[in-house]
C-alpha cells in the first residue's frame, strides 16, 4: 500500500504519531524527539485541514484562520521544546 494514496491509512498513522509523541512528551520521555515528531505532523495537518485562503464564507474563513494560526503557535512551542537541551522549558 502506497502511503500517499491511502488517505485513511495516512490519517491513522498521523493520529498514532500524535498520540504516541504527545504521551511521551507529557510524561517527559524523549521530549526533544517527541516534540520534533509532533512538529512534523502538525505541519501537513495544518496545511491540509485549515486552508483559509480557499474559503469564501467570511465566518468560515475566520474560523479556519483561527485554527491555522493556533497550530502555527503550537508549532513554535514544539520547535522550542525540540531544541531545549537543558531539560527545562527555557530559552537558554
Amino acid at each position: 500500500v502506497e502511503l500517499t494514496r491511502d488517505p485513511e491509512l495516512l490519517t491513522q498513522v498521523n493520529g498514532a504519531v500524535m498520540v504516541g509523541a504527545g504521551a511521551l512528551l507529557a510524561i517527559g520521555k524523549l521530549p526533544r524527539l517527541s516534540a520534533a515528531a509532533l512538529a512534523a505532523t502538525i505541519i501537513p495537518t495544518t496545511i491540509a485541514g485549515h486552508r483559509f485562503w480557499e474559503v469564501d464564507d467570511p465566518e468560515e474563513k475566520s474560523a479556519q484562520q483561527l485554527h491555522f494560526f493556533k497550530n502555527l503557535a503550537l508549532l513554535g512551542g514544539l520547535a522550542l521544546a525540540s531544541q531545549d537541551t537543558s531539560g527545562k522549558p527555557s530559552l537558554t
